[in-house]
């Protein structure tokens, strides 16, 4: 009994982890993931499941990297975007699912670019007047 079930657990970890090849980081991969976010948990498969880790957790990174290069004064990646501070993984999803709906021409690109693009369009820096 117990030979079986860890054959169950390594064929699930075979199966989650082949999802996430280094490969497949690119904007497909990304809208995969990001509309598996967006679904409801307890209808995606281990896979699905595994993607929806990989879709937050390049969105927090991305959300992280930006948050500490805005503490650097001069930084040009400080003014890429300002993210909202109630911005959640979910809201996070559903800008980068739309953005990628609306440049389909951009899928091969690298999925954290594609993020910080997202990013960028939704979420623009507003100018500070200097009157």
């Amino acid at each position: 009994m117990l030979a079986r079930s860890l054959v169950a657990i390594g064929l699930c970890t075979c199966t989650a982890s082949a999802a996430l090849a280094y490969g497949d980081l690119d904007g497909n991969h990304l809208l995969k993931a990001c509309n598996d976010a967006l679904a409801d948990w307890k209808t995606l498969d281990a896979d699905g499941q595994v993607l929806v880790g990989y879709c937050a957790g390049i969105i927090h990174g991305v959300a992280g990297t930006h948050r500490g290069a805005t503490a650097a004064p001069g930084n040009p990646a400080s003014t890429a975007f300002c993210l909202p501070d109630s911005m959640t993984i979910h809201d996070g999803a559903r800008t980068v699912v739309k953005y990628l709906n609306e440049h389909p021409e951009r899928l091969q690109d690298e999925a954290t670019d594609l993020v910080s693009a997202a990013f960028g369009n939704a979420f623009p820096c507003k100018q500070k007047d200097t009157q």
